[in-house]
């Protein structure tokens, strides 16, 4: 994230939303250009569906360090 790249001067994300396993193993990384719940909503949709896909159980437990987002998740 310290070496975003720049169109025309101006930074396009803002932002990397990651989400990691119990073993802190990627499972989902995006640059987002925003730091809003819908930028959220599409990398859990696509984690979901693809952990049902290869028949595996879903989250039961989110952390965040975001306080803002506790009621989202």
């Amino acid at each position: 994230m310290k070496h975003m790249a720049r169109v025309s001067g101006e930074q396009v994300f803002t932002g990397l939303l990651s989400v990691t396993n119990e073993r802190e193993e990627i499972q989902s990384c995006s640059l987002v250009a925003t730091k809003a719940h819908p930028q959220f909503v599409v990398a859990l949709d696509r984690i979901c569906n693809s952990l049902e896909f290869y028949g595996q159980s879903q989250p039961e437990i989110f952390y965040t360090d975001n306080m803002a987002d506790k009621q989202f998740l």
